[in-house]
């Protein structure tokens, strides 16, 4: 979801389900360091329902959204990979 609000902030949120709640657990301590980053402006957040994460980025210009977007996604998709190999 990508919305803007009336005070010109850039909201853009990722809903990522996943079936395994001890992963989604494990991923979430795994973000908890960088949700407490705030860079040029850009604020990010994590927190978990059940077995979904909700990762929230904030910030008053939509281009400094998209490398800590990028950034967060592709760290996303790394330790779900190393976590999912761990388990086989």
């Amino acid at each position: 979801m990508f919305s803007g609000s009336d005070t010109g902030e850039v909201l853009v949120e990722v809903l990522i389900d996943l079936e395994d709640c001890l992963l989604a657990e494990a991923l979430l301590k795994s973000l908890m360091p960088e949700s407490s980053l705030k860079l040029r402006g850009t604020s990010f957040d994590v927190s978990r329902v059940s077995c979904t994460l909700k990762l929230v980025f904030r910030g008053s210009e939509p281009r400094a959204l998209i490398p800590p977007l990028s950034n967060t996604l592709r760290l996303v998709s790394m330790i779900i990979g190393v976590l999912r190999n761990l388990n086989e």
